[in-house]
């Protein structure tokens, strides 16, 4: 289930073993993500005998129900250990006003407080990540100060010119966890 085992919403794959447990003769596994059209290519071949294969299964990060897994031929239990997934990276372009530019993703809002001040709002919380901002343009600089409150999970940052003064800027800020 998508936001389950520790998959944060929004992820795009996960890093897993998939392991045909006691089957009852040959068959074989299939593993998609829900809403798409089933592959032809095999996960998992098992021969009568519990068999495990590692590898990356493509989820859909919109779906509650984000992976697919078909069985064919014998009967068998199936165990799917996640070791990690896949997210798409956490960074935006914000613009001078405050709003988040075209084509970024994984921004829920933004905002500008005061000349130069903005606030940056993620997909999930940032509360134990670290982000850098770099400014867009090469007369100002970007920083970023802090989080806003503590219970919060909004970044602030300040754009400066190279006198050190706050100003409107374009500025791109990256997460990292």
């Amino acid at each position: 289930m998508s936001g389950g085992c520790g998959i944060p919403v929004g992820a795009t794959a996960i890093s897993a073993t998939m392991t045909a447990v006691t089957p009852t003769g040959g068959g074989y596994l299939r593993t998609w993500p829900n809403g798409q059209a089933e592959p032809t290519a095999t996960f998992l071949n098992y021969a009568g005998k519990s068999i495990g294969s590692g590898g990356t299964m493509s989820i859909n990060q919109s779906s509650a129900y984000a992976l697919k897994i078909r069985n064919y031929s014998g009967s068998t239990h199936v165990v799917v250990d996640v070791t990690g997934y896949y997210a798409k990276p956490m960074a935006a372009l914000i613009q001078s006003n405050g709003a988040t530019y075209d084509g970024t993703n994984r921004v829920l809002n933004s905002g500008k407080v005061a000349t130069g001040v903005y606030w940056v709002e993620l997909d999930r919380s940032t509360r134990y990540c670290q982000a850098t901002a770099n400014s867009y343009n090469t007369i100002s600089f970007a920083k970023v100060d802090t989080f806003i409150e503590a219970q919060s999970d909004r970044i602030r940052v300040t754009t400066y010119n190279t006198a050190g003064t706050p100003i409107d800027s374009w500025f791109y800020i990256v997460v990292n966890c």
